[in-house]
């Protein structure tokens, strides 16, 4: 439960699960062993006070994160509850399903690091203000904001270098005719400080994959970046009103208006913090998608030095552009 908060009538609330698989032997000093009531010994079996340390010290052949970005962790047959399994991975390129049912790929993100390398750490980025896995070499997030069963934004990372983090990100968009773009960079790979301002070091920052490392990060980066997407909407819209461009503005209705015959938990997503900042990050890059396309000479360089800046996580910046226009 990466952001610590609870769905309302539910017992569990994963955000984020790590599948491991490989052919390991058991340390010896991980073991344990109990008598049954026959007087035989069973085991030796994985102590569960030593679980957490001795999973992520092993030595795994791959592994896959699975983020639930909109916070809606269930299983087809059973919608209305939220799983307490963890997340159970649907097949991703060429790792398997592990257990099951899966929580499927729709509105969820998949990292696959092939050879762990990454040893299951995690690392921020401020391009998209999210936590990735460590040494992972491609990594899909795929959105549908109005569940009706049609991929509207598709985003595929990338580690063109082989460095263990992603440098580069294709999006398209596939419910429209909108043209797909690849954005490079930002190389900064840091979280940001408790002042919310950047770190001072060059050097990639990792965080074990633990709940107090996440914990300490993560719900306040959520709710930071949640406030500046608000600033850039506002100023996306004021933008368009200037200029008297047509909003693109369906995700952020369905968010905030949709009705349960459309989605039977949409209420479940509006008390959501992550599924609010999903949406955002989708109504965001949609509007500036559909905006450019129909931009003039005048307003489109504007709009480009703005989406420019978002594409760095500097959403502020990006809204202080829409509204000071400029070379």
């Amino acid at each position: 439960n990466a952001d610590n908060d609870t769905t309302e009538g539910q017992l569990y609330d994963y955000d984020v699960g790590i599948t491991c698989l490989g052919r390991l032997q058991l340390p010896a000093e991980a073991g344990d062993t109990f008598t049954t009531r026959a007087g035989d010994e069973a085991g030796p079996f994985l102590s569960w006070d030593k679980t957490r340390e001795t999973v992520r010290e092993m030595d795994w052949s791959r592994a896959l994160l699975i983020w639930d970005e909109n916070d809606h962790n269930v299983a087809v047959r059973a919608a209305g509850h939220e799983r307490w399994e963890g997340l159970i991975n649907s097949r991703y390129r060429d790792f398997p399903q592990e257990g099951g049912p899966p929580c499927g790929t729709i509105n969820k993100r998949y990292e696959l690091d092939a050879d762990f390398s990454g040893r299951m750490k995690l690392y921020y980025w401020p391009a998209d203000a999210r936590l990735h896995l460590h040494g992972a070499e491609q990594g899909t997030l795929l959105a549908d904001y109005d569940c009706d069963g049609k991929t509207d934004l598709v985003v595929e990372y990338l580690d063109s270098d082989a460095d263990g983090r992603f440098d580069s990100r294709e999006v398209s968009y596939p419910s429209s005719d909108l043209p797909a773009r690849t954005i490079t960079g930002p190389a900064r790979y840091e979280p940001p400080t408790p002042t919310g301002a950047p770190a001072s070091s060059d050097e990639p920052v990792l965080i074990a994959f633990s709940y107090p490392e996440v914990a300490k990060l993560w719900p306040q980066s959520l709710a930071d970046r949640i406030a500046a997407g608000g600033t850039l909407l506002e100023a996306l819209s004021d933008f368009a009103a200037r200029t008297s461009l047509p909003l693109f503005t369906a995700p952020m209705d369905f968010y905030e208006r949709g009705t349960a015959a459309q989605f039977a938990y949409v209420e479940r997503l509006r008390a959501s913090r992550e599924a609010k900042r999903f949406y955002q990050d989708i109504a965001i890059e949609l509007a500036f998608a559909h905006l450019i396309s129909r931009a003039g000479k005048e307003e489109a360089p504007e709009l480009e030095r703005a989406r420019r800046l978002y594409d760095r996580g500097q959403l502020t910046d990006a809204a202080a552009a829409l509204n000071s226009p400029g070379p």
